[in-house]
């Protein structure tokens, strides 16, 4: 029965993420602010990322702070945009159908 939390997980937080929770300060809350020279997204932060939201969904929610929309306006947070440089550096290139994992 495990394999199907993920799922449930999933539908959940996106339920959440529709009606008023925003993404960037969850993960703000869920990501622990980097400790040199440990990576702020490891692989298994990466892992636990795509169990939670899956890759194709936080890349979808997030593409306007991602791409600098002029009509999103930069977080204040440091972190929170630690959290997007590191998101920014794992986004696959077009020819990829997901991210790498370094």
């Amino acid at each position: 029965m495990a394999p199907h939390r993920p799922r449930r997980h999933r539908t959940w937080l996106r339920a959440r993420l529709d009606h008023g929770w925003e993404l960037l300060p969850l993960l703000a809350a869920l990501i622990t602010p980097q400790q040199f020279p440990f990576p702020l997204i490891d692989n298994d932060t990466w892992a636990g990322l795509d169990a939670m939201f899956t890759h194709d969904d936080l890349y979808t929610r997030l593409t306007p702070h991602l791409n600098n929309s002029p009509d999103t306006p930069p977080p204040t947070d440091p972190h929170q945009t630690n959290i997007l440089q590191a998101l920014r550096d794992r986004r696959p290139t077009p020819h990829q159908a997901t991210p790498d994992t370094p």
